[in-house]
């Protein structure tokens, strides 16, 4: 499912937002960084319950923008479509194992013989690089049984 979004500001300076999704937006100095970070906020504000777009056309966009905000699209304002950013639930199930222990990630770190930047990156939820070897340190740190498991495809 892609979102209507409204990209605003020139090179070095850009912000962005979409209309059917409250709260998320994005800042970035290149239209790839804005767009990458509002697809990430899209990602975490929609709580994987992505509602059916409704804002479809710049003409949609420049409605929404007036009823809700009473102010009107820029001429330089851009339209685009974006998808919701991939969420790693592995990340998920980290952080959510750590906080149920009452551990703080510089805690988990310790234990880990690793700085707390290296478990909040663990812990982040658009990172896909956990090996199989990080997760049994991280499940020993925890005191916890790792489980792997295939389900049935969609």
């Amino acid at each position: 499912m892609e979102y209507l979004i409204v990209i605003e500001g020139k090179e070095g300076s850009y912000s962005a937002y979409a209309p059917d999704i409250s709260g998320a937006n994005g800042v970035g100095k290149s239209l790839e960084v804005v767009k990458k970070s509002l697809s990430e906020s899209i990602s975490l504000h929609a709580d994987a319950k992505y509602p059916k777009p409704k804002i479809l056309t710049r003409e949609d966009a420049e409605k929404h923008a007036f009823e809700t905000f009473g102010m009107r699209l820029e001429a330089n304002d851009q339209i685009d479509f974006i998808r919701p950013a991939n969420i790693n639930p592995v990340s998920l199930e980290i952080a959510s194992a750590r906080e149920s222990l009452g551990l703080s990630q510089a805690e988990l770190g310790r234990r880990l013989s690793m700085p707390r930047s290296n478990v909040n990156r663990l812990e982040n939820p658009f990172y896909f690089g956990h090996s199989l070897a990080i997760l049994n340190r991280v499940a020993e740190a925890l005191g916890v049984e790792l489980e792997v498991s295939f389900g049935k495809a969609a």
